[in-house]
């Protein structure tokens, strides 16, 4: 999911960017770490909380369910 991030719009500023593109090695833990940016890491956790919730309301809906969010 944070490769899916990184490659999303998240942020106009390109050298910020690169900046969390570069950090990132195939861990998410170590990817924290590394960017040490609040900013960057709480727009990743908002894309995840999305993404997920993307998710299983499609697997949801493929299996005849209709997710109903309170």
């Amino acid at each position: 999911m944070l490769r899916d991030f990184l490659r999303s719009d998240w942020t106009d500023d390109d050298r910020r960017w690169q900046r969390a593109a570069d950090a990132y090695s195939g861990r998410i833990g170590r990817w924290k770490r590394r960017v040490r940016d609040r900013d960057r890491i709480h727009a990743f956790n908002a894309y995840r909380d999305r993404r997920a919730e993307e998710v299983a309301e499609e697997f949801l809906r493929e299996h005849g369910i209709e997710p109903r969010w309170k």
